[in-house]
């Protein structure tokens, strides 16, 4: 009876060393088949569309923000901006990039100085930013639910 246990427990030792090779052979063979990652030489076009790093995950409550960020809060406004100044430079020669939300940010920053100033001139940047901003939302519209604050949004 001794011995059929012994040759029991070596015929599972066994047969799990054979599982286990079995699963690093898959695992390799599967490894094989996800792609490679790209890399960019960042001349003309070849370069990735998204900054290349990972952001965890967020939620987002939205809120009137009141009292901050009215249209004469500079402060506030400029803490939205990184000290970049959104700019980042990437590949093996530095090329400088503009990240798009900052851009964005900046364009809504437009608006508000160019609503409270009203000056002369200003017309030509304002515009820019308001067709800036419909492509971006257009591009990349967000289809988040929002909950819906009755009068939020009339004239």
């Amino acid at each position: 009876m001794q011995i059929s246990s012994r040759i029991l427990v070596f015929a599972l030792m066994g047969v799990t060393v054979l599982n286990m090779k079995f699963i690093l052979y898959l695992l390799n063979a599967l490894e094989a088949l996800l792609p490679t990652e790209h890399q960019y030489t960042y001349v003309e076009d070849d370069f990735p569309s998204q900054l290349p790093l990972r952001l965890p995950s967020v939620g987002l409550v939205l809120a009137n923000g009141a009292p901050h960020f009215s249209l004469y809060a500079d402060d506030d406004w400029g803490t939205l901006f990184p000290e970049s100044d959104g700019f980042t430079d990437l590949g093996p020669k530095n090329r400088t990039f503009l990240i798009s939300f900052v851009h964005q940010l900046h364009c809504l920053d437009v608006f508000r100085v160019g609503f409270v100033t009203n000056r002369t001139g200003f017309a030509h940047h304002v515009e820019h930013c308001l067709r800036y901003m419909r492509q971006a939302v257009l591009c990349y519209a967000d289809t988040t639910l929002e909950v819906d604050h009755p009068g939020l949004l009339d004239g």
